[in-house]
């Protein structure tokens, strides 16, 4: 998401222009009020996921409170390297003893 700001006259709160991103590269462009582009900029800076519905031009932000199971990502698998360790070795077990 980009926001662009373009000042208006003294006393006038101006303009600004969204723009969502979509992972398929998709552009779309919309021009809030300065008192709901505040409230996305909020939304969006909060560990919130954002769904971008072009075709009733709506925002979705989830996981507001707690997490929705259709927007966990798969975490990368970690590699576990075992190592066998004599348990009456206290040279090669240092927990042995406690």
């Amino acid at each position: 998401m980009n926001a662009n700001w373009v000042a208006g006259g003294d006393g006038e709160d101006g303009t600004f222009q969204i723009m969502v991103v979509t992972e398929d590269g998709e552009k779309h462009v919309m021009s809030p009020s300065p008192a709901s582009t505040a409230a996305l900029i909020v939304v969006a800076r909060a560990d919130t996921d954002l769904v971008w519905d072009p075709v009733d031009r709506t925002l979705i932000a989830a996981n507001i409170v707690g997490r929705m199971p259709w927007t966990e990502r798969p975490q990368p698998a970690v590699l576990s390297v075992g190592v066998e360790v004599d348990p009456t070795d206290r040279a090669s077990n240092p927990a042995q003893g406690l």
